[in-house]
């Protein structure tokens, strides 16, 4: 990881999918600045959600692209369900799309490892108010620090 902290803290309900914010967009391209034709967004906390960022990202490149960005939801896979998940985001990039997959904290629910190494990069979701060091480090040691693009900062609702 570069060190990159990219844009403010975003918050769900300030994201529209219909209508993203400039933080939203901004995110888009910073995050656009690496070559990626895959990108796992991932919660660094347990019981987080970074999906609403993965919908946006998805929504934002659609509009810029003119062409849908598949969002391939991994949130509570099984360890199961994750090759499928892993194959979906590698076919559908293969084929010469975009996608971005929605990932839990890989410290809670590892199926979502195989998918993450799958994707070409990764974003990493903290929450403000719950992240702690040891997950955000934990979560590099397992997915490699040289495939994060950087962390993203993430609001409860409310705050």
């Amino acid at each position: 990881m570069e060190g990159s902290r990219l844009v403010a803290p975003l918050t769900a309900a300030k994201l529209d999918p219909a209508a993203p914010s400039h933080e939203i967009q901004q995110l888009w391209f910073a995050l656009r600045r690496k070559e990626w034709s895959s990108l796992a967004v991932i919660a660094v906390e347990p019981n987080t959600s970074a999906r609403f960022i993965a919908e946006g990202l998805a929504a934002v490149g659609e509009l810029h692209r003119g062409v849908p960005v598949k969002l391939v939801n991994g949130e509570g896979a099984t360890v199961a369900a994750s090759s499928r998940l892993a194959v979906a985001l590698s076919t559908h990039v293969a084929a010469g799309a975009m996608a971005i997959a929605v990932l839990d904290s890989v410290v809670e629910n590892q199926a979502g490892i195989p998918v993450a190494l799958t994707a070409d990069a990764i974003l990493l979701a903290v929450s403000l108010r719950r992240s702690k060091r040891s997950s955000l480090e934990r979560t590099l040691e397992l997915l490699g620090k040289d495939r994060v693009l950087g962390t993203v900062a993430i609001r409860p609702h409310g705050t």
